[in-house]
């Protein structure tokens, strides 16, 4: 008997492995903990940092990439998008998550919705922002400013 092949997740968010006042990174957080336990996903989570470093957890399928912020906020965000998008593609996930609208995240996700399935998940006030803040006008239209089956906002 074949065994079944795992599901490549890869999550870009803010990720901060214990409780944070920060409600994306919790949701993240409390996210990754229940995908990490599934045999049938193999779960990538990418999130910015201080450093460059790569982690598994022994026990579980969760696989850990920092990537560096080679600048201070906010100056760092148009810098991270090439770091984030390389790295994604060194993954080269079947389905990419982001849970969030943070500005670095969801521009790599959308700047690569054409080549992995992608599911953007917008919380609480910002589904109203996205009427009228420019920044994610920006990103809205990268994800649906031409027909593209791969992609989904949630």
């Amino acid at each position: 008997m074949t065994e079944a092949k795992r599901i490549k997740v890869a999550i870009l968010n803010t990720y901060v492995p214990v409780p944070s006042i920060n409600g994306g990174a919790e949701h993240t957080r409390h996210l990754v903990n229940y995908l990490s336990r599934r045999e049938d996903i193999e779960l990538h989570v990418v999130t910015l940092s201080d450093k460059n470093a790569d982690f598994k957890r022994d026990s579980s399928g969760l696989h850990l990439h920092l990537v560096k912020k080679r600048f201070v906020f906010p100056s760092y965000i148009p810098h991270a998008v090439p770091s984030l998008r390389h790295r994604i593609k060194e993954i080269n996930p079947d389905i990419i998550h982001v849970p969030g609208l943070s500005i670095p995240y969801a521009t790599t996700a959308a700047l690569l919705k054409d080549k992995y399935p992608t599911v953007l998940t917008s919380f609480g006030f910002t589904l109203y922002a996205i009427k009228y803040e420019s920044r994610i006008q920006r990103i809205k239209y990268l994800l649906t400013g031409k027909p593209n089956d791969k992609y989904v906002i949630s």
